[in-house]
């Protein structure tokens, strides 16, 4: 549980870095970390 809050709150500052970075957003391992987070969150929505 504690290395998911960690990993969660990670994510959310990267996504914080990536606004202002458009090649960012176009990297394919940075989409895929996008929708790992957000398959994360609707799993613990569900606990």
């Amino acid at each position: 549980m504690k290395a998911s809050t960690e990993l969660s709150g990670a994510v959310s500052h990267l996504m914080a870095v990536e606004e202002p970075c458009p090649e960012l957003k176009a990297n394919q391992n940075f989409l895929h970390l996008q929708q790992l987070s957000a398959m994360e969150e609707k799993l613990a929505n569900h606990r």
